[in-house]
């Protein structure tokens, strides 16, 4: 008889290319290459199923996905759940390396030596002000960022005990708070205190590793070089199962403290074995020409993406265009976003890049825009706001009550119900009876709460019955981010606010929520903000160096961007130079290389003045 290893087969009638489907089936320390559109997240998914249906991860182990970003651990979580059982979800988690770092340091706190613990409602200091404010008090003063950032790199440089006694005292003053006895620390505190507390505590880090047997590490090429020493003393040496994705390709975070060749770092700390992927299953072969290309300026290694079977040779459309300035500019892509959207194409499958500083092309943009009738907005508020926990459980109750016949929202209230029960708790059939009764009364109750809205203070009454429903400790002890009920707070207000006016604009709560979600608009974002996105149709605008001045710093950094930036397209890329922005005189004479390969790739170049 067959085992079900042998017989297992990619869920969904997916086929996927021999190297992935050996990257799945290896039970060894390997590192995937996977390129954009290789289809990594995926990949991931499938590698999940294939352990947890097989029984080769069985209750209690767990696999445990890490990622750089947020929305990269939600969207592996999301895609997972639609490849595994419903009775196996609980054995996968994902997280971010910041997530994973604070539920260790929150589940064992006063496992840390006394001198380097801080109070249990600690906060963190997400915007630095706590680090500035310890700083000035033994009289270094922090005014810009780049100050800030580069303290907190010097406070978290060494390996707890320190020796240095400025950056004790500062140690000292955030772990044991200010005069209301409130702890501040900043995630990489967070991190450096568990690798402390790890290294005390062998029986702890004994029974992570017990626990999270099969490790998932997502976007490794962005890991830094305090996450990877983290990541070390909780799996090296341990039989732990590691399976790192990543394209160096694609690496545009060590402004951020990415790691140097981090691909070969864990070849060599974990004796790992390399796949590469090479079938891209999003771009047309017109545009991964430009890829291609762009390799040249990136690797010593060949890329050649191959393109998925639907597409033919002459598919895809790549054009640069220049103007005399941003508003000729702004009129020639609206005209352009208002033929496409004719066509079919919804404003969400439509994206504006820019390198940075998204808010002040979107004040060019976005008027002109709305004389065309086209929604569109800077993503940089409400990207991150998307992707937390709290507001997918509030807008999909809101659409649950809305229409009690959208399935996918109806289960997601439901299933959020039935996690806060807690995973070890059983629930009998009666109970979960129970449970759907309670949550059908309580959407009726809300919807006819939410049509007798007539102001922001009726709305938050919603939300907080929303809360109640769920508990508001309960988010606080599933979800460690929430364990700061001011951070907590804050995210619900800016979805009430921004909820709310979309609500003014449109009187409709089912188009006051697809305009939130961004369904009805067209994005504007910067390139780092798209990583691991795709659309239909790309807008990059202000291809000039005085938006990609880092070039002249970091040359190979900066074509990665540029790299992923082209990349996020799927059938059309256009790319935009305007001769005068911001009444200035631009040029492009030192990202010429970046023209040079479009030119090469035989994108087309027309002038608009």
């Amino acid at each position: 008889m067959l085992s079900p290893i042998s017989l297992w087969q990619p869920t969904d009638g997916l086929t996927l290319e021999e190297n992935a489907l050996l990257s799945i089936k290896d039970l060894n320390n390997i590192l995937i290459v996977a390129g954009p559109g290789a289809g990594k997240t995926e990949l991931l998914a499938q590698k999940a199923n294939y352990l947890l249906t097989t029984g080769i991860c069985s209750d209690p182990q767990k696999i445990l996905a890490v990622s750089f970003k947020k929305d990269a651990a939600e969207n592996l979580a999301e895609r997972v759940e639609k490849r595994v059982p419903k009775n196996k979800e609980h054995l996968f988690v994902s997280m971010t390396f910041d997530s994973f770092a604070k539920n260790i340091l929150d589940r064992f706190l006063f496992a840390l030596p006394a001198e380097w613990r801080p109070n249990g409602d600690y906060e963190v200091d997400t915007n630095l002000n706590g680090l500035t404010q310890a700083f000035a008090e033994i009289g270094v003063n922090l005014t810009t960022k780049k100050q800030k950032y580069l303290k907190e790199n010097q406070l978290i440089s060494e390996s707890l005990p320190i020796e240095n006694n400025q950056l004790i005292e500062v140690w000292g003053k955030m772990l044991k708070g200010n005069n209301q006895g409130k702890s501040y620390l900043t995630f990489k505190m967070i991190s450096r205190l568990v690798i402390l507390l790890l290294k005390c505590n062998p029986y702890i880090l004994n029974a992570l590793r017990k626990t999270y047997e099969y490790i998932f590490l997502d976007e490794f090429q962005d890991t830094t070089y305090l996450q990877y020493e983290l990541f070390n003393v909780c799996f090296n040496d341990s039989e732990s199962l590691i399976t790192a994705v990543g394209d160096d390709r694609q690496k545009i975070m060590t402004w951020a403290g990415a790691m140097e060749n981090s691909f070969l770092k864990f070849i060599e700390d974990y004796n790992g074995s390399s796949f590469t992927l090479f079938m891209n299953h999003r771009s047309a072969p017109k545009l991964l020409a430009i890829q291609e290309g762009l390799n040249f300026y990136l690797s010593d290694e060949n890329f050649a993406p191959i393109p998925n079977d639907a597409w033919t040779d002459d598919d895809g459309q790549a054009e640069i265009w220049y103007f005399k300035n941003e508003l000729i500019e702004a009129t020639k892509i609206a005209e352009r976003i208002k033929e496409l959207l004719n066509s079919g194409i919804e404003p969400s499958d439509i994206c504006i890049l820019v390198k940075q500083l998204s808010q002040d092309y979107a004040e060019i943009l976005v008027p002109v825009l709305e004389r065309y009738n086209i929604l569109a907005r800077d993503e940089s508020f409400y990207q991150d706001l998307l992707t937390e926990k709290i507001t997918r459980i509030i807008i999909s109750t809101l659409r649950a009550c809305l229409n009690l016949r959208d399935a996918d929202s109806w289960l997601d209230v439901i299933n959020t119900k039935m996690m806060f029960l807690g995973e070890t708790r059983y629930v009998n059939s009666k109970q979960t009876e129970d449970i759907i009764d309670e949550t059908k009364d309580f959407l009726k109750k809300t919807v006819k709460q939410l049509r007798l809205v007539k102001d922001i203070a009726d709305l938050n009454n919603v939300f907080q019955s929303i809360i109640a429903f769920y508990g508001v400790e309960n988010f606080r002890s599933i979800f460690p981010e929430y364990g700061n009920i001011v951070y907590f707070e804050s995210l619900v207000e800016k979805i009430l606010d921004s909820l709310f006016d979309y609500f003014l604009q449109s009187k409709n709560w089912n188009l006051a929520i697809d305009y939130f979600e961004g369904k009805k608009s067209v994005p504007i974002m910067t390139i780092h903000k798209s990583k691991g996105l795709e659309y239909n149709t790309v807008f990059l605008v202000g291809l000039d160096d005085s938006a990609f001045w880092s070039y002249k710093v970091d040359p190979r950094e900066t074509t990665a961007t540029f790299f992923v930036a082209i990349s996020r397209a799927k059938e059309r890329l256009f790319c935009t130079y305007s001769y005068i922005r911001n009444d200035q005189d631009c040029s492009k004479k030192m990202i010429m290389p970046f023209y040079e390969v479009l030119i090469e790739s035989n994108v087309v170049a027309e002038k608009h003045f």
